[in-house]
């Protein structure tokens, strides 16, 4: 009864996207129920990946939907932050004191129009209008990279499901189908293509640039990412790298310090051993 529907929609997704990528943040955890119940799970998996996949032709047209009702006709409007994202501030983090003034960045709230309605056009409102193009593209791509993350994490944790529910049938279609329905088989398969596509057809390019906007949701996902997504080692050297970059920002995290040393480090001693 508050917030615009098309607004409230936007708050979801954005709350959605959070808390799937927040899973991932951990280690792998293998399935500790069995039977119906894991069958269950197994289900609710494959239906929430077969939702992720289907958001990608509700994105754009959501976002512009969402945006232009948001802006209507109220004239010119505080800008959008320029590093506009699609992940709530507590995901993010933002560094105490960071903040622009008038308030938080990287928030829902800053796309509420906030100047007084005047209806005309001016170079001050193409202006805005510029900036409202941008940044629409900026959180589409945004959402886009986020949903890839999520697909392709999903599809580990899938296939690690259908794993321990049934280890000796998973050549056997029939038997997949009378275990968790025909549907759920065909999202399986869906969900064991993207994984096969993630593992052979994403470039040493792709690799590095998920891992640094993995950073940039949270240097916790970055630092779990190639244990999920083991098959890159330019991903594993990119997660390096930031690490080394920014130790501070993962000393909490014993997994870190993997990347943190090498063999070579040691060996050579490192100048960024003094950390």
């Amino acid at each position: 009864d508050v917030l615009p529907k098309s607004l409230a929609k936007h708050v979801l997704r954005q709350r959605i996207y959070s808390c799937s990528l927040d899973f991932f943040c951990a280690d792998k955890m293998y399935p500790v129920r069995s039977g119906p119940s894991l069958k269950d799970d197994v289900q609710v998996l494959l239906k929430f990946w077969s939702m992720m996949l289907s958001d990608k032709k509700y994105i754009k047209t959501q976002i512009v939907g969402d945006m232009e009702s948001i802006v209507g006709d109220a004239g010119p409007v505080h800008p959008f932050p320029a590093d506009v994202r699609s992940v709530s501030s507590e995901f993010a983090r933002t560094p105490t004191g960071s903040h622009p003034p008038g308030g938080l960045a990287n928030t829902w709230t800053n796309v509420v129009p906030l100047g007084p309605s005047t209806g005309t056009l001016n170079k001050r409102s193409v202006s805005r209008n510029q900036r409202f193009a941008n940044n629409h593209d900026n959180l589409v791509k945004d959402y886009s990279r986020k949903r890839w993350l999520i697909l392709s994490l999903l599809s580990v944790e899938v296939d690690m499901a259908m794993i321990w529910l049934s280890p000796l049938e998973l050549d056997n279609r029939e038997a997949i189908m009378l275990q968790v329905g025909k549907e759920a088989a065909k999202q399986m398969d869906d969900a064991g293509k993207w994984r096969d596509d993630v593992r052979t057809r994403t470039q040493e390019k792709q690799w590095r640039e998920y891992a640094r906007h993995a950073w940039d949701i949270s240097p916790t996902l970055a630092v779990f990412l190639p244990s999920w997504l083991n098959c890159s080692q330019a991903l594993v050297n990119e997660v390096s790298r930031l690490v080394r970059s920014s130790p501070t920002k993962v000393c909490n995290i014993p997994q870190a310090l993997d990347y943190f040393l090498s063999e070579d480090m040691l060996e050579k001693d490192s100048p960024e051993l003094p950390h």
